[in-house]
């Protein structure tokens, strides 16, 4: 079965760009952008919230971001009429509200507290 029903790329806002720069590159907080994209899309879902995505830009392979399935399986379960490409279009859409997120927190405590960034996480998205 093709991921999320085929659609090859992830994207991110151009606005979010250089947010992932700066926390991947930059202040080598996480080691690679899926897994910080990993973590962005956990807070959007932990949040319930979704940001709408207008100027986009190619972020990463839809493979690299769900090796393991977890991604499309949970957001399958969560929205089970959906398209799958919709469903990637809201797992896009919940990672850009993971990322304005950490960058509040970031700039308010010019930090990022991971026990309390983790205390917003739902815990099957942390195994």
């Amino acid at each position: 079965m093709a991921k999320f029903g085929g659609s090859p790329k992830v994207y991110a806002s151009d606005d979010t760009k250089p947010l992932y720069n700066m926390f991947v590159d930059e202040l080598k907080m996480f080691p690679s952008m899926s897994d910080l994209f990993h973590l962005c899309a956990a807070i959007g879902i932990r949040q319930d919230k979704r940001t709408e995505i207008k100027e986009k830009y190619e972020m990463l392979n839809v493979y690299s971001i769900d090796k393991e399935d977890i991604f499309e399986t949970l957001l399958e379960s969560m929205m089970p009429d959906v398209a799958p490409e919709q469903r990637l279009v809201a797992l896009q859409e919940y990672a850009e509200t993971g990322i304005l997120y950490l960058k509040e927190v970031y700039d308010r405590d010019g930090r990022l507290d991971w026990d309390y960034i983790l205390g917003l996480i739902p815990a099957e998205c942390l195994r």
